[in-house]
């Protein structure tokens, strides 16, 4: 088991502002309902860099973080300047696939941020990080799954 957690109880969000699932707020401190600011995958890489840094204080201790964003399950929901960024630099996508680069690129981005606080922490050396996909690119949402046949439906 985990002695802290810090996100969301559920699959999927309806919402990655609002992070509700049927209506239902699923995020948590431990077991303490809590209400936080933001994009979801934003919200999510603050609290894995917070973590860290509070951890990483004593290099003798060796700690786990689990980090799964629920981006980019649906609803395809990127930060707006994200989209206009990705609609500016290829203005000959449709809006929807437009829509889902701009949110996968905003999560590779928070990916970053997280894998740049581990070296700027001073713990990349002694840390090993897995990075895993649960499935493949959802094709009502243009995404693609090249080289494979198919996609997510």
């Amino acid at each position: 088991g985990f002695t802290f957690f810090h996100g969301f109880l559920g699959d999927m969000m309806d919402d990655y502002w609002t992070h509700l699932r049927g209506g239902i707020n699923w995020m948590r401190l431990n077991k303490k309902t809590i209400t936080p600011k933001g994009h979801a995958t934003e919200v999510f890489s603050r609290w894995a860099i917070e973590y860290m840094k509070k951890q990483a204080k004593d290099k003798t201790k060796p700690f786990f973080l689990y980090l799964a964003y629920n981006a980019p399950h649906f609803p395809i929901q990127p930060p707006e300047d994200w989209l206009r960024k990705v609609q500016k630099r290829e203005p000959q996508l449709d809006l929807k696939r437009a829509t889902n680069v701009a949110f996968v690129e905003h999560m590779d981005h928070e990916i970053g941020k997280v894998l740049d606080a581990v070296v700027e922490l001073g713990i990349a050396r002694d840390t090993l990080i897995t990075f895993s996909s649960d499935n493949g690119g959802s094709i009502p949402h243009a995404a693609t799954n090249d080289p494979w046949r198919g996609g997510k439906q």
